[in-house]
This record gives C-alpha cells, sequence and structure tokens, in this order.
C-alpha cells in the first residue's frame, strides 16, 4: 500500500462562488494537496478510490498511532470483522469477515477467511494471531476474494506486508510498558550487504507480563513453558545486476 500526493483543482461553481467566496482563502481556491492511497488488493497497484472491493487500508505508521498491535485488534477499527482468539499466548486465532470463518481450530478444518503474510498463506488457526512488527502495510478485503486468492477466502482476506529492506543502513526500537510487568519490546535493524545488490533486515520482538493469579509453577521452568519467548523475523533481497553492453 502506497500513499502518493495528487494535485487536484478546486473548481467552484459560479452561484458557489458569489455566495461564499469571501469565506475561501485565496490559495484555497487555487489547487489543493489530497493523498491518493494505492493498494494492491487485486494484485496490481491501483488507487483505492478506483478499487471495486471494499478494502480498508492502513499504514504501519497508522498502526502504531491507533495502538494495534496484532491482527486481532483489527476488529477494534474494521467493520464486519471479528477474531476469536485462542487463550495466553498461544497464537491460536480465528478471523470471521461479515459472519463467514471457521469456529473450529483443528487442523482439518479450513477457514473461510484467508490471511497471507507478504504473499504467502497462513493455512492454519495456529499462529493466526499475527503481531504488528516492522508492517509496511495491512489490507483487509471484505467479500469473497476467490478469483485471485483461490479457496478459503469466501469471507474476505486479510494482507500484511512488511517493511523491504532498503539499501542504507537504519534502524528502530520500540519499548511499550503497561500494568502486570508487561514489557513489549521490537528492535529492527537494515543492513546493506553487497551494496545494492544483497540487502538484509531483521527485526526481535518479545512480550512478556506477569500472571493475572498467583501460581505455583517453580521459577526455574524455560521461557517457552512460561508463555514468554522472543519472536525473530529476518529478510534478504538480492537483485541480480543488469548485464554489461
Amino acid at each position: 500500500m502506497i500513499f502518493r500526493k495528487r494535485i487536484l483543482a478546486v473548481q467552484l461553481s459560479a452561484a458557489l462562488a458569489i455566495t461564499s467566496v469571501g469565506l475561501i482563502p485565496s490559495a484555497a481556491l487555487g489547487q489543493a494537496m489530497l493523498e491518493e492511497v494505492v493498494v494492491t488488493a487485486r494484485k496490481r497497484e491501483e488507487s483505492l478510490q478506483e478499487t471495486p472491493v471494499a478494502v480498508s487500508a492502513f499504514t504501519g505508521k497508522s498502526l502504531q498511532e491507533l495502538g494495534l498491535t496484532n491482527i486481532s485488534d483489527l476488529t477494534k477499527v474494521v467493520p464486519n470483522v471479528d477474531m476469536g482468539i485462542g487463550n495466553g499466548t498461544t497464537g491460536t486465532g480465528n478471523a470471521f469477515i461479515r459472519g463467514i470463518g471457521a469456529r473450529n481450530t483443528g487442523v482439518n478444518y479450513d477457514s473461510g477467511v484467508g490471511i497471507y503474510v507478504d504473499n504467502v498463506y497462513v493455512s492454519r488457526a495456529d499462529g493466526a494471531i499475527v503481531d504488528n512488527v516492522d508492517v509496511q502495510s495491512v489490507q483487509v478485503l471484505r467479500g469473497p476474494q476467490g478469483t485471485l486468492f483461490g479457496k478459503n477466502t469466501t469471507g474476505g482476506a486479510i494482507l500484511y506486508a512488511t517493511n523491504r529492506p532498503e539499501d542504507e543502513f537504519g534502524g528502530n526500537a520500540l519499548v511499550r510498558v503497561g500494568n502486570y510487568n508487561k514489557i513489549d519490546s521490537t528492535l529492527t535493524v537494515n543492513v546493506p550487504l553487497v551494496g545494492d545488490t544483497l540487502l538484509s533486515r531483521f527485526s526481535l520482538y518479545q512480550t512478556k507480563n506477569d500472571g493475572y493469579v498467583q501460581s505455583e509453577i517453580p521459577d526455574d521452568l524455560p521461557p517457552q513453558a512460561l508463555g514468554n519467548f522472543p519472536f525473530y523475523e529476518g529478510c534478504l533481497l538480492y537483485t541480480s545486476p543488469s548485464p554489461r553492453d
């Protein structure tokens, strides 16, 4: 999903000019800058206004500003979307769009809503709760999408796109704290390896918080047994050099 600037000429009718031209600043009479949202709901870049699909699109920055930390939070801002999540930190989730989904989380059941991460299909409910880590954009497509995305998209599709590696060194870090000693930390580093030919980008994410009740579990158990363990993500981008003349 891309945001572009488009210049639109502001034209006023004669009647409007006569009745309210004094209330409009002269700069506004010339031209206005509007943001054009470019989506890939039909597997090609096109303006959101020209896409004949019910789409809700968000950038990674807007997800942070809205306080959306994972895919289940989309239910707060996207109409007709519901997400049934499992207990604890198992990451099990059932997505529903317009009432279509799957109540059973077994491996022998397919959901009616397709979840895609960088065009890779998340086929099972286990691990379907995708955290918003180094996300470039999220697009929620409501309604049947089987023509372009195949089976299991009767209710719709949720498309996640992560940030691609860049040719400049950089990175960012984010720490979020809360009650019950909650600490969410994210670290992303972008490292060009071989000029603009081989690029890399890595992310490390961890969420940790205390329980709500007193537990008798021994303190020497591994982090995986307590549900507090880090999440790793990496990406390599290789660009073939142009042949010489």
